[in-house]
């Protein structure tokens, strides 16, 4: 390359488009320039728009060291260019590729389409009648009722099965809250089972664990716990949630708050034992015995919640009767795996005991309509 090189190349056409568009046609695909900074490559690009090809550069003005070449040859490989790692980088470690950035699903549900009925017409009139009854379509229906198009009754009609349309599909979505009988099954307790709470309840427990066999060890507040009390315990009852006001919260009942703080201490103690909670008159069972404290029956309520959270803490919820009434031991639900691992709530009532459950509940009547015949 003398003077004359360069002469001709500003005096004379380089043809540099036509070069590269010989080169593509070629079948050549990966173009590098090398350069201290990338001038062509983007004439190149524009060039061979139609095929995408691979254009690179090596260095760049202000960033000419070895990170920068390697990161051309990256960007080179990334396209599919393949690179000789072991020549450029001689050894090296291999690592796991990152999982994809996004999961494409759409935020926004859509308005779901919903399924029709199955039809039990025995004939296609009958299937063609249901038809236009959902539809609407009062012109067939009068055609195929033999009345005037534009009685009232052909819009009932059609309310009608939209109505049934609608229960059919909720039908299954309601539920009510059953008592099932539960008979003392007699079952023995083995270990030591903690006792959290005061007063003559207590007392009541403690003399109801102790006559199935359980050792006992008692302290009366949460923050009394510790590793001595709690190690190995094979179940936890507190009475924590019989208490009455709380002077400084009036708002919150004290036994509810007690409650609370005894599940966060539990959990900081590690302990895994299940953690049964006593309230008396919080449920009714039956007409003739209507709750008598709606205030325990809160605790109920975040019952449920740390049943549903802390299933492998949590063994379940004891309502007693009002107080004055005997309770005999038979008459407590009994501490039997079989109960921790259901998580069934239960209310004992004078001399017997029943588990809480939700069986659905049946259909209801619309108001305004008759109930259908007994046949």
């Amino acid at each position: 390359m003398d003077p004359s090189y360069w002469y001709a190349s500003l005096r004379e056409p380089v043809e540099f488009d036509r070069a590269i568009r010989v080169l593509g046609e070629a079948g050549h695909g990966v173009f590098v320039e090398a350069s201290p900074h990338p001038v062509v490559i983007h004439a190149i690009t524009d060039t061979l728009d139609e095929s995408d090809p691979v254009t690179v550069g090596t260095l760049r003005r202000e960033d000419g060291g070895s990170e920068r070449l390697l990161t051309s040859l990256a960007e080179a490989h990334v396209r599919g260019v393949a690179v000789d790692w072991t020549t450029v980088l001689d050894t090296g470690t291999t690592v796991g590729l990152p999982t994809y950035a996004f999961q494409h699903r759409h935020y926004w549900p859509r308005p779901a389409v919903p399924p029709a009925l199955p039809q039990t017409a025995g004939t296609p009139a009958e299937a063609g009648f249901w038809a236009a009854v959902e539809q609407g379509d009062a012109d067939t229906l009068a055609h195929l009722l033999g009345v005037d198009a534009a009685e009232s009754t052909l819009g009932a009609l059609t309310d009608w099965r939209l109505r049934e349309r609608a229960d059919a599909t909720v039908a299954d979505w309601r539920y009510r809250i059953g008592w099932t009988p539960l008979p003392d099954s007699g079952t023995s307790l083995s270990g030591t089972w903690l006792i959290v709470g005061d007063g003559p309840d207590t007392d009541t427990v403690t003399a109801a664990l102790a006559a199935r066999g359980a050792r006992t060890v008692t302290v009366t507040t949460p923050d009394l716990l510790n590793p001595s009390t709690v190690t190995g315990a094979a179940g936890v009852v507190s009475t924590l949630a019989l208490s009455g006001e709380n002077p400084q919260h009036p708002v919150v009942p004290a036994g509810l708050m007690a409650t609370v703080d005894l599940v966060r201490a539990l959990g900081d103690a590690g302990v895994t034992a299940p953690l049964w909670v006593v309230t008396r008159g919080a449920v009714g069972t039956s007409t003739a015995e209507p709750v008598t404290s709606a205030v325990q029956a809160q605790v109920w309520g975040l019952g449920v919640v740390a049943g549903l959270e802390l299933a492998g803490r949590w063994g379940g919820l004891i309502d007693l009767p009002p107080t004055g009434t005997p309770v005999p031991p038979p008459a407590w639900c009994p501490f039997s795996p079989t109960a921790w691992r259901t998580r069934s709530p239960c209310a004992p009532a004078a001399s017997s005991a029943a588990a809480w459950s939700m069986p659905p509940a049946p259909p209801q009547a619309r108001p305004g309509t008759r109930p259908a015949p007994s046949w």
